[in-house]
């Protein structure tokens, strides 16, 4: 993927740039290099089109449109032959043939009734191409914190092959669920098999299916046990899981940690992909923001202000902006939220394949 997106195809750029193109010669590229990626990553033939070419910071994978960015480029480099001072340029762009060719570029540079004139154009549109599909929408607050995609694009082995594209189908929601199978033939069931009563879509898989509940919570507790061992590293003190008395019944947050003189009181939370992030934060800071809490840090931490946080991830990876700079606070560099968004991806896709191994239904007692 990454010598696809980073040497293979910008070797065609010259040529196509240079040379006279079509829409439909470009399209035939695109469907081309799409085809081969789909076996590449074994993903399925209805996987929008807009997950293959959308940036990877909107969630996509990042590969050259050839249909959007070569009108581009080519209509740049004909302003650039415009405004050239040269005698003789000047005197080529006012030629029949070069209008000829001008006009034959703007036309190909319209994309559904849009006009593509910069780079910033080709994104927007592939990322609003990419937000209205089915698959894709949930895929919106990837742009919360942009650099935990790299991942996807920079060639770098974090990932082994297999979690890489297990990580890619999962941030597509491209996994074979009872919903997604069924979509153009509703007569099938797409129910959850565990007798949920609930669509088995990915996000019920990862989020609320009774077979999947263990695998939940060792997904949270690899992220919270990695936010922990950081801190640590860093020598504060944190103490994990503490139980907090108050009026209501026992508060117990994932961590309080002692960083600079501020106590931060901190929860763990990895929630669906269609709310905004930002929701979850604000939530859980009026979880434990209350009376009793205070009066349990301020007996326990005489003379110390402090601050209410969360760590906010979805499914699908994305992270809160906020929850970023929380992360930051408590040693966690950028590098490690990358780390992290990953071992998100990876636990639900083997969430997924423990739920299509496992016979437990709803109602019945988990055996260990």
């Amino acid at each position: 993927m990454y010598i696809l997106r980073c040497n293979l195809l910008p070797k065609t750029f010259h040529g196509l740039v240079l040379g006279e193109t079509t829409a439909s010669a470009l399209e035939q590229y695109d469907r081309m290099v799409r085809q081969f990626i789909r076996k590449w990553l074994r993903l399925p033939h209805d996987t929008p089109t807009a997950y293959f070419h959308a940036k990877a910071a909107d969630g996509g994978l990042e590969i050259p449109r050839l249909r959007y960015v070569i009108p581009v480029m080519k209509n740049r480099r004909i302003s650039k032959l415009e405004g050239s001072l040269d005698p003789v340029m000047q005197y080529v762009v006012t030629s029949p043939s070069f209008l000829g060719i001008k006009a034959r570029s703007a036309k190909v540079a319209k994309v559904a009734g849009q006009v593509l004139d910069t780079g910033r154009d080709v994104k927007k549109l592939l990322a609003t191409q990419l937000y209205t599909s089915v698959d894709g929408r949930g895929l919106r607050q990837q742009r919360q914190t942009p650099r935990i995609n790299n991942w996807v694009c920079n060639g770098s082995q974090l990932l082994c092959g297999g979690d890489y594209i297990a990580a890619v189908k999962v941030r597509g929601n491209l996994l074979p669920t009872q919903e997604r199978s069924t979509r153009g033939r509703r007569t099938a069931p797409t129910m959850c098999d565990a007798m949920c009563n609930a669509q088995g879509t990915l996000a019920h898989i990862s989020q609320s299916c009774t077979r999947t509940h263990l695998l939940r919570s060792a997904r949270h507790n690899s992220v919270l046990d990695y936010i922990v061992t950081k801190a640590e590293a860093k020598g504060y003190n944190v103490v994990r899981e503490p139980v907090i008395p108050t009026r209501v019944g026992r508060r117990k947050p994932d961590l309080v940690a002692e960083v600079d003189g501020v106590i931060l009181i901190v929860d763990v939370t990895i929630v669906a992909d269609h709310c905004n992030l930002d929701s979850p934060f604000e939530e859980k800071v009026t979880y434990y923001n209350t009376t009793d809490i205070v009066d349990w840090i301020i007996a326990t931490y005489p003379g110390k202000v402090w601050e209410f946080g969360a760590v906010v991830f979805n499914w699908r990876g994305a992270l809160n902006r906020r929850s970023s700079v929380l992360l930051r606070r408590l040693g966690v560099s950028a590098g490690d939220e990358t780390l992290l968004s990953c071992r998100v991806l990876t636990f639900t896709s083997s969430m997924f394949k423990f739920f299509t191994q496992s016979t437990v239904r709803a109602g019945w007692r988990a055996v260990l």
